[in-house]
């Protein structure tokens, strides 16, 4: 039998590693499997991990990389498992930019805010505290969001607040998982509030939070159409009514309203200059086309930034 491994989804920190193992071609999740010692760090983990990292980056043109780490836990382990984190995730972000020191990096972190007491109290905020007070720096903070799920408020002025005090790190800022239910599920009952209005108005609300922060750079919804309950993965039932289709493809009102939205972003007209010869247009950062007689100009707005 020979014995390959994927390791897609390994998060740090965690005492299981999340992994797809590869073996004689089958895929199997979870665990992993008895010849992989992960406690055998300098023997095991680091060569197994750096030969994947050297993989995805010879493969991959992107000039982001994100590095998953699971923050819920972290900070009630012994000293010494601590330490053996702090120092794995060091590690990684050296051997990464050692390979290719162009790429900028993030940091990839789950947990949410439910609106008591304030972000600066989740785990998730005195991750990145201590995270940057023992010297680990990256470029992007990559969060996720599940209004109404997982911990996380369902109001929008909770979620703006939660960005909000993010901005606090100063870093750039990807929402890189977002969903919201339409209806209760085996795994999330109907609180009351889940309807395919509700999640229209979170999904569109998002994407304006999205445009207004100068510090996010993108959010990634993570489920474009709903499971038929039937076919949801065991364990996964939480993504049946998190889509902007419903089971058989007709758009819900989340996908029109979502779309609305980000059409109404798009800044188009035409004017006269003033005496000075300048015209002014307000817009959302980004590029933008100015066509003066028969030329055409580009021009990037960048988006401000407020340094605490």
């Amino acid at each position: 039998m020979e014995n390959t491994f994927d390791l897609r989804y390994w998060y740090l920190g965690v005492g299981i590693p999340y992994i797809d193992w590869l073996t004689d071609g089958v895929v199997e999740a979870g665990p992993p499997p008895p010849w992989a010692n992960f406690t055998d760090i300098e023997g095991f983990l680091k060569p197994v991990w750096e030969t994947y990292i050297t993989a995805k980056l010879r493969y991959t043109s992107a000039d982001l990389y994100l590095i998953p780490a699971a923050p819920l836990g972290w900070l009630d382990s012994s000293p010494e498992e601590l330490e053996q984190n702090w120092q794995l995730l060091k590690w990684e972000i050296e051997t990464i930019r050692n390979m290719k020191p162009s790429i900028r990096l993030g940091i990839v972190l789950s947990g949410g805010w439910n609106g008591t007491g304030t972000p600066s109290d989740t785990d998730l905020f005195k991750f990145l505290e201590k995270m940057f007070a023992e010297g680990i720096d990256i470029e992007v903070i990559g969060v996720e969001y599940h209004p109404g799920l997982d911990g996380c408020s369902p109001n929008i002025s909770d979620m703006e607040e939660y960005y909000h005090e993010l901005t606090k790190f100063n870093r750039d800022i990807f929402i890189w998982e977002f969903f919201a239910n339409s209806n209760g599920s085996e795994l999330y009952p109907d609180p009351g509030w889940y309807t395919e209005d509700w999640q229209a108005h979170i999904y569109s609300e998002a994407l304006r939070l999205a445009f207004e922060n100068p510090y996010i750079i993108g959010i990634n919804y993570i489920c474009f159409g709903d499971y038929p309950p039937e076919h949801a993965r065991t364990g996964n039932e939480s993504n049946v009514y998190q889509g902007f289709t419903r089971a058989d493809f007709t758009p819900k009102p989340s996908f029109y309203q979502t779309r609305d939205y980000w059409r109404s972003t798009f800044v188009s007209g035409q004017g006269v200059t003033d005496e000075n010869g300048e015209i002014r247009f307000t817009g959302y950062p980004g590029t933008y086309e100015i066509t003066i007689g028969d030329k055409v100009y580009r021009v990037e707005f960048a988006r401000p930034r407020i340094v605490p």
